[in-house]
């Protein structure tokens, strides 16, 4: 992918990008005992906390039995 091409679609992640994040991903779940402490962390590299609550609250109405 060139770089004019990055310029032109901003929303594309490039290989190294993509395995960088899944790398991150699996770094923190190796390093997690519970699933609320790993969302928790997820909600850290968000940059909107309000944003985080959302995804949460979607989340909780989405789950089998809440």
């Amino acid at each position: 992918m060139t770089t004019a091409t990055l310029e032109e679609r901003p929303d594309v992640m490039t290989d190294n990008q993509w395995d960088g994040m899944i790398k991150m991903f699996m770094m923190m779940v190796c390093d997690t005992d519970t699933k609320e402490e790993m969302l928790e962390k997820l909600k850290l590299l968000l940059k909107s906390e309000s944003e985080a609550e959302r995804i949460m609250s979607k989340l909780k109405i989405l789950k089998p039995g809440s």
